[in-house]
């Protein structure tokens, strides 16, 4: 039977346990297989299938990992020697399979935080929410709230008087006054909610809101953009010969606003701030230079209007970022209002099962030991899709003792970690996962004397479609490839053989693929379903 062309490489990801792989895997590799193989020589080595930690992406795909395990172990129990060392491990790991810790991230985090949860800081009866019911608890911790920020005198609401309570009452009162929709602010809670164990402690709300902070600079300003428009008015008034002149026109038309510019100062700075934007404003090419006795007299007209455009384009940004500071501290107050009372309550989501977990593995290095020693070999499946609170654990999981502060500093025990991932499939970055991280775990793992392999026999696809595809994407992926962003591309090689006896097209020859073009105006689903078979038809 004939070998993959990349044979050599499979081997040694299967039978060298004394070195850190990170094996990128492209499209139909058989990295399923791979991992499978890697997971029975793990097992035969250590002896317990208890001790070998697989990790995948979705629960779908942990469970067809779990049946891929057990079918080949049943295969390698009819082909072992009964009553021998090697029949008896793979019996018994045949009998326990549904106790490995075959599963996804979040699966293999509860697990652990289920077993301390004193240390991890959990209810030891926590209840698990999955996607729909964390969303539903965070939309009822919402509504709580805000019941308590803006309706502090409803009964039952003793903890209305609570310092920071106070201050998102004030602070929430002071945006709707700004004209936010309320919106807004949930929005910004509902991110920060879900990414709050990335946040540092240092950026916890405090101090004056940027408002608040900001109103003296603002009304300076203020005055700045007044002088300034007289100026203008002024200049344009003694320079401009021709009054019907669409720059001095405009010029009046704009001065006309100082007066009320400064009597807005005297009101909210909401109000001021609302008066600066409905300022007209000279266009910078306004005026004819004959009017304004020659293009120098037309440049320093245009000078005085920038001027004004500066100052008021200033005064909006300083606003937009103080009001997005109030926006970003209100909702900080929320999550971490929110963080506890879900926690209190004996729910975790998804967030909670990885934060809480690295936190525990970050701080108690008596813990992580523990489970350290718990497990011989940790095999990550996916790891493209891997966000960075996941990456954080498994490497401090993998690490050689428990020394490290922090994951970049792990010094990782050879051989205990095994990454399959493939980086041009790294498409869950609204998942939170992120090629930047991908990259850095690479050269962690490079750093601490691992190998990086690579696999490229496809046995999914028949030689025309491979080398096509290798011809399109070396182009389109190589033309953008940079560190941190895009991986370059590794041509695969097809295991398979033609259909019925054709042979591949040869060299520059045109490969077996027909790209068939839609309509130029972009159709519905249904529209394309039915230009796909019409083409496949003919």
């Amino acid at each position: 039977m004939r070998e993959p062309c990349d044979q050599a490489t499979r081997t040694r990801a299967l039978s060298d346990l004394q070195t850190t792989f990170l094996v990128e895997a492209g499209a139909g590799t058989g990295k399923t297989r791979l991992l499978v193989e890697r997971f029975v020589s793990c097992l035969l080595a250590c002896g317990s299938v208890r001790r070998v930690v697989a990790i995948t992406f979705t629960d779908k795909a942990a469970g067809e990992l779990r049946l891929r395990v057990r079918a080949r172990l049943r295969s390698l129990v009819e082909r072992s020697e009964p009553r021998s060392e090697r029949w008896c491990v793979l019996r018994e790991a045949l009998r326990d399979i549904d106790q490995a810790p075959i599963s996804t991230i979040h699966a293999f985090a509860a697990r652990l935080l289920r077993e301390s949860p004193l240390e991890a800081g959990v209810d030891p009866a926590f209840k698990q929410l999955d996607a729909l019911g964390g969303r539903l608890l965070f939309d009822r911790l919402w509504d709580e709230w805000l019941a308590l920020v803006l309706q502090p005198e409803a009964e039952g609401h003793a903890a209305a008087g609570d310092g920071a309570l106070a201050a998102s009452r004030e602070a929430v009162s002071m945006l709707l006054e700004a004209g936010m929709a309320i919106g807004v602010l949930y929005a910004a809670a509902r991110r920060l909610f879900s990414d709050r164990f990335d946040l540092r402690a240092g950026d916890s709300p405090g101090g004056a809101s940027g408002l608040t902070g900001a109103r003296q600079s603002l009304l300076a300003s203020a005055d700045e953009l007044v002088l300034a428009l007289e100026e203008q008015t002024a200049f344009a008034c003694a320079m401009c010969g021709d009054h019907a002149d669409k720059g001095f026109l405009a010029a009046l038309d704009c001065g006309a606003q100082a007066d009320r510019v400064r009597g807005a100062r005297q009101g909210s700075i909401h109000r001021l701030v609302a008066a600066v934007a409905s300022l007209p404003v000279v266009s910078p090419k306004a005026g004819v230079a004959k009017n304004w006795g020659g293009k120098e007299g037309k440049d320093a007209f245009q000078e005085r209007c920038a001027a004004v455009r500066a100052l008021r384009e200033s005064i909006l940004e300083e606003y937009g970022a103080a009001l997005a500071e109030d926006i970003l501290r209100t909702a900080r107050t929320f999550v971490e209002w929110a963080a506890r009372a879900q926690l209190q309550r004996g729910y975790l989501d998804f967030a909670d099962l990885l934060g809480r977990l690295r936190d525990a593995v970050r701080a108690h290095r008596g813990l992580r030991e523990r489970w350290q020693q718990a497990f011989d070999y940790i095999l990550i499946d996916e790891f493209q899709d891997t966000d960075p609170l996941q990456a954080e654990i498994v490497l401090l999981l993998a690490e050689d003792g428990a020394r490290a502060a922090n994951w970049r500093e792990v010094a990782l025990k050879p051989g205990k970690l095994f990454v399959v991932g493939d980086p041009k499939q790294s498409i869950y970055r609204f998942r939170r996962a992120d090629i930047g991280m991908y990259d850095d775990v690479k050269d962690l793992i490079l750093r601490n004397g691992g190998e990086l392999l690579s696999i490229s026999q496809n046995f999914r696809t028949v030689p025309s479609v491979v080398t096509w595809v290798n011809q399109v994407f070396e182009t389109v992926i190589g033309e953008d490839a940079a560190p941190r962003r895009q991986p370059e591309y590794v041509p695969l090689a097809a295991f398979r053989p033609e259909p019925g006896g054709l042979t591949a097209a040869p060299g520059d020859a045109a490969p077996r693929v027909a790209v068939v073009c839609g309509p130029s105006v972009e159709p519905r689903a249904e529209e394309l379903r039915r230009a796909e078979a019409e083409a496949l038809a003919r």
